[in-house]
């Protein structure tokens, strides 16, 4: 058998992230707000540098949860229902979403864009993502979650295809027409 089916895998702890962003920003706020009010009391510059560095620390780990939840939200949206049939023996991909059905070969693709992560690190490592540009100006995207291995398994199709790779920390899905994604 040479065909390979993907299918869309939701990750499971995305509810952890969302109650763990929730008791953080309640933690926070209590303790900042206790802070902020013995400083009113009695005014210390030690006790002052202390909660600006623990208040950036937590804003940062605050937005590090957030911005997780919402590309699992966003890659959720992207590629619920999800299937990717990779056949290498005739050259082709096919991707199922719901009903609809798209056949993609190499000469149908004008460029590719692909979207890493720079830390291997769960959980940022596994937002990528790769959009395929079509000559007929669709454009699809599909994600790590769906594809686990973008760049191998795609590696056939993509042969002689101009390639353009982002590397970015936060890597928020870039799209500019919010229905491109389906095929």
């Amino acid at each position: 058998m040479t065909e390979k089916h993907f299918k869309y895998q939701k990750p499971k702890d995305t509810s952890f992230y969302k109650l763990s962003l929730l008791t953080i920003f309640v933690l926070f706020g209590y303790i900042i707000l206790r802070e902020i009010l013995s400083l009113i009391d009695r005014f210390d510059n030690r006790k002052m540098t202390m909660t600006v560095i623990l208040s950036a620390i937590i804003i940062s780990v605050i937005y590090i949860i957030r911005q997780i939840v919402f590309m699992r939200n966003e890659y959720d949206l992207v590629d619920r229902e999800k299937e990717v049939i990779i056949d290498k023996n005739k050259g082709h991909i096919i991707i199922k979403t719901g009903t609809l059905e798209k056949l993609i070969r190499s000469e149908n693709i004008q460029k590719v864009e692909i979207y890493e992560s720079w830390t291997a690190a769960y959980p940022l490592g596994f937002f990528n993502y790769v959009k395929l540009l079509l000559k007929n100006g669709e454009s699809i995207v599909i994600t790590g979650f769906t594809l686990p291995l973008l760049d191998y398994e795609l590696s056939f199709l993509l042969n002689g295809i101009k390639k353009i790779k982002f590397k970015r920390f936060i890597n928020r899905l870039k799209i500019n027409n919010p229905h491109e994604n389906i095929c």
